[in-house]
């Protein structure tokens, strides 16, 4: 019974260790990975795996310059990896709820809201990237669902299409 209980009480004080940002990032971008190679799945959710993954993977090549640098001090690595993991967050809500959208539309308004959702990360860049061909990589393609930009604050751009009226879609 003493060894359940002493069990018990580790488990909850592992459980209650705080979560690096860069476990969640790092998360979304393993869970991306195994719908990839999932060749079970349909193609559209394995399309949208692509683009977390490779979002996760475009922030990280973003991060890792200044993470690997000794000038900058441990709280400002504490800060980016926490940013990374709002990014990476507010990404997935705002993937969600442009699913939710073009559920809830008309078919009629299918182009529209995505133009919106796709103008949004347009308009919202994180580091205002210059590699055009890299940061449009999947907003200027056709044959993905996910026609974003990869160079997006993805917390401006959640904002921005929360604060539509919707109504009129």
């Amino acid at each position: 019974m003493r060894k359940k209980l002493f069990s018990l009480i580790a488990l909850l004080a592992f459980l209650a260790l705080p979560v690096s940002a860069q476990d969640v990032l790092n998360y979304v971008a393993k869970e991306a990975e195994k719908i990839c190679n999932d060749t079970t799945l349909d193609i559209h959710q394995r399309k949208i795996a692509v683009f977390k993954y490779d979002e996760c993977s475009y922030l990280k090549s973003k991060m890792a310059p200044k993470m690997m640098s000794d000038s900058v001090s441990l709280d400002e690595k504490n800060r980016l990896i926490k940013a990374a993991n709002e990014q990476v967050y507010n990404m997935v809500q705002y993937l969600n709820a442009f699913e939710k959208r073009l559920e809830d539309c008309k078919r009629k308004n299918r182009d529209l809201i995505t133009a919106t959702f796709r103008k949004a990360t347009l308009d919202c860049p994180l580091y205002k990237d210059n590699d055009e061909d890299l940061v449009h990589a999947y907003s200027n393609r056709t044959d993905y669902p996910t026609p974003f930009s990869l160079d997006c604050d993805w917390t401006k751009a959640l904002q921005l299409i929360r604060g539509i009226d919707w109504s009129r879609y």
